[in-house]
């Protein structure tokens, strides 16, 4: 743990200018991340499927501009924003709202270690042992924005900390961008409502990236195995195991997952359905 105040070089340059900047940081990581291009995503802690699903394509985009994911490590989409990041190998500062002896919220505590175990950052103006308040929420949602030249909003209900986020952000002069969603998702109603009062309305990356002519689309992505494998059921993960980037015979993956063809079949459909591989020609399989 390194603790740093505005007086230091390493103090991000970004969050001297919001107000009332942190007095210090206390960082987990890589520190060297708090002065590179971020951008914040934050949404609904209760997060629908469509929002999981947007929230990580375009987590996935913005890596492809080598941009830092920010966000808050609370559940829903939060949690899917850094964990997108590190499964395609991008990187992510997470702003807690408590010192580190008391992560919150505590099921999220793998998270944080997977964040610094892969080249990430965790980051707090507290001290190791500040327990998190209403007050603290807050507090933390300046510095999300703080460190990012704009912030993207995932569905949010009305009156949410998500809307606080936002309107930081327009505050420090920089641009909300937001996803539209359905009249009928009350977890959509605060982003709708930002997209009424001038937030921009976003479908696709190039509606965020035409705004920074200093970004450009550089970073190669590739999938991290330790989280594709975390979040496939225990009884597809031999197969997936023998399936790479190259393309591969079925009687291979079943000889290499020593199971039968019939069975390493069913299994490679599913796969299939989910989205972790692909069928080429030559009835072939790799990863997606």
């Amino acid at each position: 743990m390194k603790v740093i105040d505005l007086k230091d070089k390493e103090f991000p340059e970004s969050l001297k200018n919001i107000k009332n900047p942190p007095s210090q940081l206390w960082i987990e990581g890589d520190i060297e991340l708090l002065n590179k291009n971020a951008i914040a995503i934050v949404g609904s802690r209760n997060c629908t499927k469509y929002g999981e699903r947007w929230c990580e394509k375009f987590v996935k985009d913005l890596l492809e501009y080598d941009l830092v994911i920010v966000s808050g490590m609370a559940t829903g989409i939060d949690s899917v924003a850094h964990n997108t990041a590190l499964k395609y190998g991008g990187k992510t500062i997470a702003v807690l709202p408590t010192g580190f002896e008391n992560i919150y919220p505590k099921e999220n505590i793998k998270l944080y270690e997977k964040i610094k175990q892969n080249g990430g950052a965790v980051i707090s103006e507290y001290p190791p042992y500040e327990k998190q308040s209403k007050e603290k929420f807050l507090e933390r949602n300046r510095i999300v924005s703080g460190l990012s030249i704009a912030t993207l909003v995932i569905e949010a209900a009305y009156r949410s900390g998500t809307s606080v986020t936002a309107n930081i952000t327009k505050s420090n002069g920089k641009e909300v961008f937001c996803v539209p969603g359905s009249l009928d998702n009350p977890k959509s109603l605060g982003t709708n409502i930002m997209i009424k009062k001038g937030a921009k309305l976003v479908t696709c990356i190039e509606d965020i990236v035409k705004h920074y002519n200093f970004l450009q689309k550089s970073n190669i992505l590739h999938k991290n195995d330790e989280f594709v494998l975390d979040d496939m059921d225990d009884e597809y993960k031999d197969v997936y195991k023998v399936i790479s980037n190259d393309p591969i015979e079925i009687n291979f993956i079943s000889k290499k997952a020593n199971i039968p063809i019939n069975e390493a079949m069913a299994k490679i459909t599913m796969l299939e359905i989910d989205g972790k591989i692909k069928r080429v020609e030559g009835n072939k399989f790799l990863r997606c």
